[in-house]
């Protein structure tokens, strides 16, 4: 019916509207810097703490499957437990066109870790790409630890 049909489009524009919002946010906030997983990871975040799913997927040019659920931080737990994670250094040289279901659900966990880790370093790390910062290294200084431990570290934060 028409009110289905009316509810339906409600709630998938608000997911779309806190996707666009806070990848606009973190673009803004990184002078227009911020590399494309962190921005979709982030908006899928955002959509995630906001509205406890996550419906948007982002594409650029090509479609990609996504083959994976509505709640992602199971499913990054359901990966971490399988060991089919990624390495980040994977991850953050991805161009967005060519994310897989897994690298969008790697992207959103790896900015969950960072914000939830320390949310002032998060932010240092964003002033860091506005001032053109690499990913590696951005990170490793706003983080004070290399990648390598980060991502132990984060791995144990995703089973916890």
């Amino acid at each position: 019916s028409f009110f289905r049909v009316h509810e339906q489009f409600q709630f998938m524009a608000a997911h779309l509207a806190v996707s666009k919002v806070s990848e606009l946010s973190i673009q803004n906030a990184s002078g227009g810097q911020c590399p494309q997983w962190l921005a979709s990871g982030f908006s899928s975040y955002c959509e995630n703490v906001a509205l406890r799913k996550n419906l948007v997927r982002k594409i650029n040019y090509e479609v990609n499957e996504t083959p994976i659920g509505p709640n992602w931080a199971l499913e990054v737990k359901r990966l971490a437990a399988a060991r089919a994670l990624r390495p980040w250094d994977r991850v953050m040289r991805l161009e967005l066109r060519d994310f897989e279901g897994i690298d969008s659900v790697q992207a959103y966990a790896m900015t969950a870790y960072l914000f939830q880790r320390d949310p002032q370093q998060f932010l240092d790390l964003l002033e860091l790409y506005a001032e053109g910062g690499e990913n590696t290294a951005s990170i490793e200084k706003a983080y004070g630890h290399p990648i390598a431990e980060l991502q132990v570290d984060w791995v144990r934060w995703l089973m916890r």
